[in-house]
């Protein structure tokens, strides 16, 4: 069964749009398939918890120490990574959230049948969240990436280490100790850099070893396999630095 609610939204300058909102005991109803007379709904566990989430903020900002600050990031419901460091020196990450509790069977990316017998049976404790305190590598890495190899995706992305955070440990790993300078570098670096360049070069390099050093094929994959893998345009001239840019991108979807 649905709730069915209309809002009116004033528009500037032009007519009010009106929106029939539907929702049913799973969430706000998202989409509708007509075709095979179905919908589909979206359930949310940080629903009817945002205001004890925005007191955690306000906790977290009074903590002294980790265990204060745990404490604070266990109140939040919202999935978010949380970074901590104080005066002493030490360097925490906890993943904040509320982390439903799934029917054994259930496939995370496909949708759940609404008819009760996929329900979740409840929400994992937040002191199972993964969580970080002083690591022997010396630091914290996190872009779009799993919190712990042994956390499951969600159910909205794929992501892996190819969503930008080896291009963060990739240069981390790669000195012991770095300036304030040399981290913002880190940084800019990871934001330009292409997510799977270094990883489709070799079979790039691999597929065209056998073509003449003058064939076109052949100059393609040199200026790709030429190319640093960074995304820039360092005289702002609204042209990238390589040809490789292009040609990688446009090799990539071909293939």
């Amino acid at each position: 069964p649905m709730t069915k609610r209309t809002v009116t939204i004033a528009v500037r300058g032009g007519e009010p749009k009106t929106l029939d909102l539907y929702s049913t005991v799973h969430g706000p109803v998202i989409m509708f398939d007509e075709k095979n007379h179905a919908a589909y709904s979206k359930r949310r566990s940080w629903a009817g918890h945002e205001m004890e989430t925005m007191f955690a903020y306000y906790q977290e900002m009074k903590a002294r120490n980790f265990t204060e600050w745990s404490a604070a990031i266990a109140l939040k419901s919202n999935n978010q990574s949380q970074y901590y460091a104080d005066v002493r020196g030490n360097i925490g990450y906890i993943q904040a959230g509320r982390y439903p509790v799934r029917p054994k069977g259930f496939e995370i990316q496909l949708p759940t049948p609404g008819t009760g017998d996929r329900e979740w049976t409840g929400f994992q404790p937040a002191a199972d969240n993964a969580r970080l305190l002083n690591p022997k590598s010396g630091y914290i890495a996190n872009w779009n990436n799993r919190p712990s190899i042994d956390v499951l995706n969600t159910d909205t992305l794929l992501w892996s280490r190819l969503n930008h955070v080896d291009a963060i440990t990739r240069q981390f790993d790669a000195k012991a100790k770095m300036t304030t300078s040399e981290v913002w570098d880190v940084n800019r670096d990871a934001a330009h850099a292409s997510e799977q360049h270094s990883y489709f070069v070799p079979l790039i390099a691999a597929a065209v070893a056998g073509e003449p050093a003058g064939s076109p094929v052949r100059a393609v994959a040199d200026a790709i396999t030429g190319w640093d893998g960074q995304g820039r345009d360092p005289t702002h001239s609204g042209r990238y630095a390589s040809p490789g840019v292009a040609a990688y991108y446009q090799w990539m979807e071909s293939a």
